[in-house]
């Protein structure tokens, strides 16, 4: 029975929702300090020894449940896993991990531990990424949105904006097969051909919730928020949107309008960024900025879904989570190679996950790209390398929340060491990343390494020259900024495009509002409404006769 964990997809996502709920149940009558800050990381390790143990065991059948929906539709609920889908798990399930084990989660008197949420979140990001039709992937992407809110805490009106993020993405996912044809409710998702409709809203969809750039404000923090937390609500439900991102064939990620789209991402996300004097939002804005990274190499990588996507999920996954554990770390042990390495894997320095879809980015300059698009990556390269020097782990950044947040687990240490290797043997040996996932993406590797040695110098540049003039800025800033920090906080707020948001809601408020008052006039204050028709009905009678 015990087995059952790990040799069955269900486990570790069992595993995960049973624990939360124990956890909330026995939370009163826990009152050891220390067993409240490490349950819930030792419940992230064990799912995640639970997934890892998947990947050696015996092909896992896919499982399908025929439905009647409403209307007469016919629906299927299916899981399935295969080499894709456990990756993605993997680093869902390591970015749980890295949240955790790092100090500072809010507990609330009176509020269930957040931490509880995020073991929820990873249990529905799961049950996205093991979805084999639609109607599953429905399903768990709802129980996601929930989640999200639940999470973000009501801080600022946090909740409020990833359950409308959420909501919108959910409803986008929706009217997708609508527009596909209703067949797409019970094909297997392997079997689906979307057409051009379906494939923009499934984009737009995943975008949403990945949270790239300008899709972004959900998990911008208007008040501090922890770095565990921030982790955690971006990229549980962040790497379950790529993972649909890159699940079907989707020629328009291969377009130039996406790779334009996404150019304009980088650099947006990267200004904002480098402007910001906040550090809670600036780190918010490296975690926006590395998302529209990863979406705009998946499409510069030009190879078959869903092997483009995998270099640049090892890279999200192994750098941020090093990033945030590197800064922990150098808390209590005074290390500082870990930041060092948080740095290169975070930038794609070589021999890190990251390295070959960088060099690919030089891609850009070839005849049926833009001269621009190329110029604009460098710049925004530039400004992100300068936010990640001048915004990288000192201990002066240490997040100090109210309301008894919790000190680092004793995984730490641990998760740091495991992570960094992780980083450096997938960046060393790329191939061994694309094994490691199955049959199914075994050429990936191989694809991506034979791309990496066609770059030439313009790949090699474009490494390069951003990392030595992002660090000249970042090394200037102090005597070329210093008279005009009100100019970055106002190019700040103009990048960060709260203002834009804010524009559409009360122009959307007015028109609501004048709709409303439309409505009282012609149906109900001083019976006007009846007056007009009556008048045109008298019209029509006079006229006619």
């Amino acid at each position: 029975m015990i087995s059952f964990f790990w040799q069955s997809p269900f486990g570790p996502i069992f595993w995960l929702v049973a624990a939360a709920f124990v956890l909330s149940a026995a939370g009163p009558w826990l009152r050891d300090r220390r067993l409240n800050d490490n349950a819930p990381a030792f419940v992230a390790a064990a799912a995640l020894l639970f997934w890892s143990a998947l990947r050696w065991q015996a092909e896992w059948p896919a499982m399908q449940w025929a439905w009647r929906a409403a209307l007469g539709w016919n629906a299927a609920w299916r899981i399935q896993m295969d080499g894709w889908a456990w990756l993605t798990g993997f680093g869902i399930l390591l970015i749980l991990l890295a949240a955790l084990v790092l100090p500072g989660w809010r507990v609330r008197p009176g509020f269930i531990d957040a931490r509880l949420w995020a073991l929820l979140a990873a249990a529905a990001a799961l049950l996205v990424v093991l979805s084999g039709s639609w109607m599953t992937l429905l399903a768990a992407w709802a129980a996601l949105a929930f989640l999200m809110g639940a999470l973000a805490g009501a801080e600022s009106g946090g909740s409020a904006r990833a359950w409308i993020a959420g909501l919108f993405s959910l409803l986008l996912l929706f009217l997708a097969p609508l527009l596909n044809g209703l067949q797409t409710f019970w094909q297997p998702l392997e079997a689906l051909a979307l057409n051009a409709q379906a494939q923009l809203l499934a984009t737009l969809a995943g975008a949403l919730l990945f949270a790239v750039y300008p899709f972004h404000l959900w998990v911008a923090p208007r008040a501090n928020r922890s770095a565990a937390r921030q982790l955690a609500l971006h990229f549980l439900p962040g790497l379950a949107a790529f993972y649909l991102l890159a699940r079907f064939p989707m020629p328009l990620l291969l377009s130039q309008a996406w790779i334009a789209l996404t150019v304009v991402a980088l650099l947006g996300s990267a200004l904002a960024a480098w402007a910001t004097r906040d550090v809670c939002l600036a780190r918010a804005y490296m975690f926006i900025n590395r998302a529209s990274w990863a979406a705009l190499a998946m499409g510069l990588a030009f190879l078959p879904a869903p092997a483009g996507a995998v270099a640049p999920l090892a890279a999200l996954m192994a750098a941020i989570a090093l990033w945030l554990l590197a800064d922990a770390v150098q808390q209590r042990m005074n290390w500082q190679w870990p930041r060092y390495l948080a740095l290169a894997a975070l930038y794609g320095l070589p021999f890190t996950p990251a390295f070959a879809p960088n060099l690919l980015l030089g891609r850009l300059l070839l005849a049926d790209l833009s001269l621009v698009a190329w110029l604009l990556v460098l710049l925004a390269q530039t400004l992100f390398v300068a936010a990640l020097w001048l915004h990288r782990p000192t201990h002066k950044h240490i997040n100090t929340p109210a309301h008894h947040p919790s000190s680092a687990s004793a995984l730490l240490i641990p998760t740091m060491i495991m992570v960094a290797g992780l980083a450096l043997w997938w960046g060393a040996a790329p191939g061994s990343l694309a094994a490691l996932t199955g049959a199914d993406l075994n050429e990936s590797g191989g694809q991506t390494l034979a791309l990496v040695s066609n770059v030439g110098l313009t790949g090699w540049f474009t490494l390069f020259a951003p990392l030595v003039l992002g660090w000249l800025l970042a090394r200037g800033d102090e005597p070329l900024f210093a008279a005009l920090r009100e100019w970055q906080e106002t190019v700040a707020h103009a990048a960060g495009l709260d203002w834009l948001y804010h524009f559409f809601g009360r122009l959307l408020h007015g028109l609501i509002a004048a709709w409303g008052y439309a409505v009282d006039i012609v149906d109900g204050a001083g019976q006007f409404g009846w007056a007009l028709l009556a008048f045109l009905i008298a019209m029509l009678i006079l006229t006619g006769g």
